[in-house]
């Protein structure tokens, strides 16, 4: 139903905006933000601590960190009325999150982790200024509640504990510490 409404696109993260209006606030939120302001710094620096401060990112952003940024499932994002080339996540305010964060602390010089120089820092700022998303070209109003509905309500079907013991022994068989296994393969 929804392939019809959504084209893969190269966007740049200037061009991404988070959703202050995102599903995940509406138990917190008084009243949503315009369509207008959705683009405004302060607006956009108080959506991302949110993200950050109650919603898991620091964990989808060291995946990131050790893994690099997997376009499996794919950021959707639709057109923000009024404001030409901007756009507002639809689905994949955790990832975006991750990715602006991630390149804050990278700007910044503040990551320090082990295994991990600046060579590759600056690789993976490079290969993630911009991304493929999937821009929806429909006319829902609620289409981050349904787009999300569809990816929360029915999730992703999580491995037995013998496939991921499968996995970890390969990872060690490789050489890999129980440590690297850890943070290879940590829960985003």
């Amino acid at each position: 139903m929804y392939n019809d409404e959504l084209e893969a696109r190269n966007l740049s993260l200037e061009q991404l905006f988070l959703d202050p209006n995102n599903p995940r606030f509406s138990s917190e939120r008084d009243k949503p933000t315009s369509e207008n302001k959705i683009p405004d710094q302060k607006i956009q620096e108080r959506t991302l601590k949110k993200m950050i401060e109650s919603f898991g990112v620091k964990e989808v952003r060291d995946s990131i960190l050790r893994n690099g940024f997997l376009p499996m499932d794919r950021i959707v994002v639709r057109p923000i009325n009024g404001h030409g080339d901007k756009y507002v996540v639809v689905e994949g305010n955790r990832r975006l999150s991750a990715l602006k964060d991630l390149h804050r602390l990278i700007e910044d010089g503040e990551i320090s982790e082990e295994g991990i120089d600046e060579e590759y820092l600056n690789r993976l700022q490079s290969s993630t200024q911009e991304v493929e998303v999937l821009l929806y070209k429909g006319n829902s109003n609620d289409i981050s509640w349904r787009l999300q509905g569809i990816r929360h309500i029915s999730g992703i079907k999580e491995w037995s504990p013998a496939q991921q013991a499968i996995l970890v022994a390969r990872l060690v068989d490789e050489g890999k510490s129980f440590t690297e296994v850890s943070k290879k393969i940590a829960r985003s």
